[in-house]
């Protein structure tokens, strides 16, 4: 039942989902600029802070919490809502063809299979436009799909030249004896037409000779009992 739900629900394209990220980005960049504006302009002016400095390759501690703040927020509103901010402006949610998502399947999702689909040149996402259930690299490795919210597909229309099915009577067929429960639990079965009272010449039995009320001609003698006509 739950893959036939699905079947009728119909998945965004790859513009409606490269929108509602910009928007996701945009809005993520304007909530972390509140940690990193202030700390950009003290290494202005002041010496760098420890937190500057790079611990990961080239990448500074502040990176990595600005880049687990932003993953947070894709992590927390998806596994809550099954959409982001952008998914919810443009009628877009994030649905697991197990029914529900799970915070791991949204957890790996949202890091390493975004991640493999950046990587290539972003061969990952180009796949949503060429696949049949526009689905990207992300959503093929944890299965699944990105659907809109209040829009199902319509039903496949009959062939041209097919007539429809006539319906299925519910009731006995014509001419048949039906059961009738009785309050002992007992059943009552009705006889059919002409059942009560059999036919006689098939059960061997003489048959009645009626009076002929027409008399003979004058000659002829006359027979108290003729055979029926």
């Amino acid at each position: 039942m739950q893959n036939r739900r699905q079947n009728d629900l119909v998945c965004a394209g790859f513009f409606t989902r490269l929108a509602a990220y910009f928007i996701d980005a945009l809005l993520v960049t304007m909530l972390l600029a509140v940690v990193r504006v202030p700390i950009w302009a003290w290494n202005l002016f002041r010496e760098d802070l420890p937190i500057s400095k790079a611990v990961v390759f080239r990448f500074s501690l502040l990176d990595v919490v600005i880049y687990l703040l932003g993953v947070a927020y894709f992590i927390i509103t998806t596994y809550k809502t099954g959409s982001t901010l952008g998914k919810s402006l443009l009628g877009v949610k994030v649905v697991s063809a197990e029914g529900r998502l799970t915070l791991l399947n949204v957890c790996y999702r949202e890091t390493i299979g975004r991640y493999l689909s950046s990587v290539f040149l972003y061969i990952g996402y180009i796949l949503v436009g060429v696949d049949a259930e526009k689905r990207g690299l992300h959503d093929m490795l944890c299965d699944t799909r990105v659907v809109y919210k209040n829009m199902v597909r319509a039903p496949r229309p009959m062939p041209y030249g097919v007539p429809p099915r006539a319906p299925i009577p519910l009731g006995p067929a014509p001419g048949r004896p039906t059961s009738v429960p009785l309050s002992n639990g007992s059943v009552s079965r009705e006889p059919e037409p002409n059942e009560s009272e059999p036919n006689k010449a098939t059960l061997g039995e003489p048959i009645p000779m009626r009076e002929n009320p027409v008399s003979p001609p004058s000659g002829e003698p006359q027979r108290e009992f003729d055979r029926p006509e």
